[in-house]
């Protein structure tokens, strides 16, 4: 049977329906940022499904989590060769205590031009705990360079001892990487010659929340109508796994 409808007839139908399709699978900028944000704070998530499920010769001390007011965790950290440099980039989330809480995650980077890290791996999870009153105040200028009081201390795997406690008793931050489940100590400093920060990621918190990172910190609410489902996943760990824990002033002996 011959098709009634005139050729440009059809021509239109087909023109019609492809436009409908692309316009279906085509991302806003802030359906975008969702999605990102999204699986940045999945996926930092299951790095703290993983360290909290590790036996506790292999993982975080309990009394460093408990001593944090901020953690942040950077999954999927990559080594990368820039112009005959060593460098390191990722992209993750950090959430403080807010009580007995924790906030949404604010959306952060990281970033390394550092030569003397010498790893035999080409990437990790970084996790980041910020265990001084101090490191609060830091994020209020926005990124946080790591160097003097504010660089990253290695920290001590397994239960804490006097001498492991010694070790980052001056440490305003904490950093680890995590590589095929097996946790490690990072130490991170700037210098004269090398840069190592933590920049506030506002397009995507400017995106999802409608405020910076630095307010989410601070507890601010957020001003969009953004549907944060997934989005919170981080956050929502936290509670889970260190829920009711208030930060302790000392490490216990």
């Amino acid at each position: 049977m011959r098709s009634l409808l005139h050729p440009l007839t059809k021509w239109s139908i087909i023109l019609t329906v492809v436009l409908v399709l692309v316009a279906s699978n085509t991302k806003t900028p802030a359906q975008s940022n969702v999605a990102t944000a999204t699986r940045r704070s999945q996926n930092a998530a299951r790095t703290i499904q993983t360290i909290t499920t590790l036996p506790e010769g292999e993982t975080i001390p309990v009394e460093l989590l408990q001593k944090s007011l901020a953690i942040g965790v950077f999954p999927d950290v990559i080594k990368m060769n820039v112009l005959f440099q060593e460098g390191m980039k990722g992209y993750g989330v950090i959430c403080s205590r807010q009580g007995n809480s924790w906030s949404l995650p604010a959306f952060y980077s990281f970033g390394s031009s550092q030569l003397s890290m010498n790893f035999g791996f080409k990437s990790f999870d970084l996790i980041v705990l910020f265990v001084s009153e101090d490191t609060m105040k830091w994020f209020q200028s926005g990124r946080i360079i790591l160097e003097g009081l504010k660089a990253g201390f290695a920290g001590p795997v397994g239960k804490m001892t006097r001498e492991k406690e010694n070790s980052v008793r001056a440490a305003g931050i904490v950093m680890y990487a995590l590589v095929d489940n097996k946790l490690k100590g990072l130490p991170v400093e700037a210098d004269l010659f090398d840069g190592a920060v933590i920049n506030p990621d506002n397009n995507i918190n400017n995106s999802i929340y409608g405020v910076k990172g630095r307010e989410i910190l601070n507890g601010v609410a957020p001003k969009s109508s953004v549907k944060l489902e997934g989005v919170t996943s981080f956050s929502e760990i936290l509670k889970e796994k260190l829920a009711g824990q208030t930060p302790v002033k000392a490490i216990a002996n």
